[in-house]
């Protein structure tokens, strides 16, 4: 993550901008889980971004109905395993 920022940060100086943060919340749907191996997958069932971390957490606990325990992770957080439903907080820097 660090290097994709530093990345992004090179870039947005060598066109002359700044950067803004965005917090993109990833709702991911596990329910395909649990089969076969290789008969496995997610997939998203939305996302949605917010300027301040803190509402995009909110979201998505009103979401699930319930406070989540957040985990750090190299882009944000993540919420354990909620059986159906994993929630992502990804820390994105854009130019």
């Amino acid at each position: 993550m660090e290097n994709d920022n530093l990345k992004n940060e090179q870039q947005c100086a060598i066109h002359d901008v700044s950067t803004s943060t965005v917090y993109e919340v990833v709702s991911e749907n596990l329910t395909n889980l649990g089969g076969r191996m290789g008969t496995e997958y997610t997939y998203d069932n939305w996302r949605k971004h917010f300027s301040d971390v803190d509402k995009a957490k909110e979201f998505a606990e009103k979401d699930y109905g319930k406070k989540i325990k957040w985990n750090k992770t190299e882009k944000g957080f993540r919420s354990d395993d909620l059986l159906y439903v994993m929630y992502y907080v990804n820390k994105l820097d854009i130019c």
